[in-house]
């Protein structure tokens, strides 16, 4: 019988993505399960610098702080759940392959706009390539109809 223990799920801290989170937290609340949140900074600018050479060598430290922050106010403290954030860089894909295998996730939930057609061809979907390479069950929670055509 599939009884996730822990879930993650990703965020880029939009309004669809804490639809997302809910999903994961009533699927978390269900089985008892653990969540953790998920944020992965992409590489910045096109001297291809990491988000760590980024933030240290252009900015203050205060933008990771910032964006730790942004990542507990997006999944906050919830009465008899567990929930973990964790901040990562790198191609999304790979970073959330590499998540799920060390924190050991038994669920991974994540949010996709559903395009279709010459949209889906010319911006891929990260969901469509998380999917394929995920070693635990993915669970895809579908934007509202009204958030794919903006």
């Amino acid at each position: 019988m599939f009884q996730p223990r822990r879930i993650l799920c990703l965020t880029d801290f939009s309004s669809n993505a804490a639809l997302t989170l809910q999903v994961a937290v009533d699927v978390a609340r269900h089985y008892g399960a653990a969540v953790l949140v998920l944020h992965v900074a992409d590489t910045l600018g096109p001297e291809k610098l990491s988000y760590a050479e980024a933030t240290t060598r252009l900015q203050p430290e205060a933008h990771v702080a910032a964006l730790w922050q942004r990542l507990r106010e997006s999944a906050p403290a919830q009465p008899g759940l567990e929930i973990r954030h964790l901040l990562r860089e790198g191609a999304p894909a790979a970073v959330i392959e590499q998540v799920v295998a060390e924190e050991h996730c038994d669920l991974l939930v994540l949010g996709t706009h559903g395009r279709t057609g010459l949209s889906h061809l010319l911006m891929g979907s990260l969901a469509e390539d998380i999917i394929r390479h995920c070693p635990c069950p993915v669970l895809v929670h579908k934007y509202p109809v009204a958030d794919i055509a903006a």
